[in-house]
């Protein structure tokens, strides 16, 4: 079985690219889930917002040091290393994702809709780091955009339907391009 050195080459600056972008993604994340910790601070929202902060800074840092760790030293090998980033990639959509679904157990709209404001903001952000390998995107957002329709067909709105819609629209089109 020949190997594909095109290919090859092409998978290692598409890593290349990923993992360089790692640390700046990565303080988005943290930076965006502390500073809804400060916004929610003392409402019903501080627990699952200091949980939130406390899992994204984890698992980021994790990622960074498996990133630096490739690019420094490559002491895993490049299968190894993606399948990581994925993995901690995907965990960290999760976390945003699970903590989007609360903004449905809660009635203050201003929260939610500044959670909201954050989400969209980091799910378009991410297109510049992560769509150097777009199952890293995926991973990311997809856990995201999932409990944002969730939340959106169950707000009790007169046009909760339309808003979805609008949602899944503006989510097709971001997968799409």
């Amino acid at each position: 079985m020949s190997i594909n050195t095109s290919n090859n080459a092409t998978l290692i600056e598409q890593v290349n690219i990923l993992f360089r972008s790692s640390i700046s993604g990565g303080l988005s994340n943290i930076f965006a889930a502390w500073m809804i910790f400060v916004l929610v601070y003392k409402t019903p929202y501080t627990n699952s917002a200091l949980l939130l902060g406390t899992i994204v800074t984890t698992i980021t840092i994790i990622r960074v040091l498996v990133t630096e760790s490739y690019l420094r030293k490559q002491s895993l090998s490049l299968k190894t290393s993606l399948g990581i980033y994925l993995f901690f990639t995907f965990l960290v959509g999760m976390a945003w994702g699970a903590f989007v679904y609360t903004q449905g157990l809660y009635g203050d709209e201003e929260i939610r809709n500044i959670v909201f404001l954050i989400n969209f903001g980091l799910i378009a952000g991410s297109i510049a780091i992560l769509s150097a390998w777009m199952p890293a995107f995926i991973l990311y957002v997809l856990p995201q955009a999932a409990a944002i329709f969730y939340v959106f067909l169950h707000l009790d709105y007169e046009r909760n339907y339309f808003i979805a819609l609008t949602f899944f629209i503006f989510m097709a089109v971001m997968f799409s391009t």
